[in-house]
């Protein structure tokens, strides 16, 4: 339909700036709501879509403010309204500028502006629609239907999901605004899509989703865990929050060396007579040596990775708290320093805190876990298979996690750096995800 029908005139640009232009109209009658062709129109109705006639290019903007002249406005009342004529103005955001010869050839960023007088028409449902369909999407591209337009109820609103989900994507709102319903209209577009799709759940708003044959679901803390040791030491700092100056220092060579435990060094000669009941006693161990054995293994143990029984964790920091050299020979670690026990205290219980607290439990595996409860980097893999055409949403289900010690931000953090590790050794390429 002809962007710039004179059917569809509503009035004049009378300012314009890098933001906004503003429309002036002639009369409070072009502001009404008319037929044509059997489609419904509104000249004036916050939210409704306006084609602007340029000198080179067209442009397309929305209004976001009606108002009248000042002078106008004492003299308006519901019978001077029925029987005078009052000459409103609009604010309109442009958005975007299309060729006057190719519509389908538009720019999001402006680079020419309307003119003053420029003529504004109302903007036909099927040619804003058209833009919509086309933003960002390639020949082969899937559309999600997300709804209708507010000013046009009759007009459908399909949007290409790689232009939503090709970079990053937020649905903001205030509270009530329709959010929720929001991602769960994409969700179910995507599915429709066979678009594999991972949802994390924080309340179970979306558990309905998971009912359909093509879903499946999976509770955290009930059905699946999340294994301690996928976890990074980042993760362990922002649970057990040791102080910067003696805590963070100890904990670290804890780490360390029950990483050199679990990948050998126990079983050396050497060392075989510090190993006590799987952790490691340094006093009298000579430090080259141990330094030495640190620096041959050091893309095991210096990979950031939680993979330590972590049942030892507190003994081995009391272990770590000795003098960096003993007084008699200089050359091998010392003997235990009280002070450095005493600082520690308090993070040796945090650990043992976060180890028996019933959430962390289940949720991360420390301890016995049932064999009915499944890893959820296993269900993430099954389900991401390429052979596994079936499932196309995932839903990790959060609703049986508590909110104390952020457990829920720390789980969720540990999935995204998951997925995002096989993103980057190029798992999606060939079988892409969202």
């Amino acid at each position: 339909m002809n962007p710039f029908d004179s059917r569809l005139f509503i009035g004049y640009v009378n300012h314009v700036n890098p933001q906004y232009a503003r429309v002036h109209f002639p009369s409070s009658t072009l502001l009404s709501k008319y037929f044509l062709l059997g489609e419904e129109y509104y000249g004036g109705l916050l939210g409704s879509f306006v084609t602007i006639e340029g000198e080179n290019k067209g442009f397309i903007g929305e209004i976001s403010e009606l108002s009248l002249p000042e002078k106008e406005r004492f003299s308006l009342s519901e019978k001077a309204f029925q029987s005078s004529d009052f000459h409103p103005t609009a604010k309109v955001e442009v958005l975007l500028s299309f060729d006057y010869y190719d519509e389908k050839k538009a720019q999001r960023t402006l680079t020419d502006f309307p003119n003053i007088g420029a003529k504004v028409y109302v903007c036909p449902a099927s040619f804003i629609q058209q833009y919509v369909m086309q933003f960002g999407r390639k020949d082969d591209d899937l559309l999600i239907d997300i709804g209708c337009l507010t000013s046009n109820q009759q007009t459908k609103v399909n949007i290409s999901q790689q232009a939503l989900f090709g970079r990053h994507c937020a649905v903001v709102g205030t509270t009530g605004g329709g959010k929720s319903w929001t991602v769960a209209r994409l969700v179910e577009g995507m599915m429709q899509n066979q678009t594999k799709t991972i949802l994390i759940d924080p309340t179970g708003e979306y558990s309905d989703l998971a009912k359909q044959k093509n879903a499946q679901s999976e509770r955290m803390g009930k059905e699946t865990y999340y294994s301690y040791k996928d976890l990074t030491i980042e993760d362990l700092f922002f649970l057990v929050k040791p102080a910067d100056r003696i805590q963070s220092p100890k904990l670290l060579e804890a780490i360390r060396s029950l990483k050199c435990i679990e990948h050998g060094i126990g079983n050396a000669s050497e060392f075989s007579s510090f190993c006590i009941e799987g952790n490691l006693a340094k006093t009298g161990m000579t430090k080259r040596s141990f330094d030495a054995y640190c620096y041959r293994n050091s893309e095991v143990i210096e990979d950031g990775n939680l993979n330590i029984n972590l049942d030892r964790l507190e003994k081995q920091i009391t272990l770590e708290c000795i003098y960096d050299s003993d007084r008699s020979n200089p050359d091998v670690f010392g003997g235990r320093n009280e002070n450095d026990v005493s600082n520690c205290v308090s993070l040796i219980t945090r650990v043992a805190n976060i180890r028996r607290t019933g959430i962390f439990k289940t949720l991360f595996g420390f301890g016995d876990i049932s064999p009915d409860v499944r890893n959820l980097r296993q269900c993430i893999d099954d389900f991401l298979d390429i052979n596994q055409r079936e499932k196309t949403l995932l839903r990790v289900g959060f609703e049986d996690i508590g909110f104390e010690s952020q457990a829920r931000e720390i789980a969720t953090n540990a999935i995204g750096k998951y997925l995002l590790d096989k993103a980057r050794n190029g798992t999606f390429k060939s079988n892409p995800m969202v």
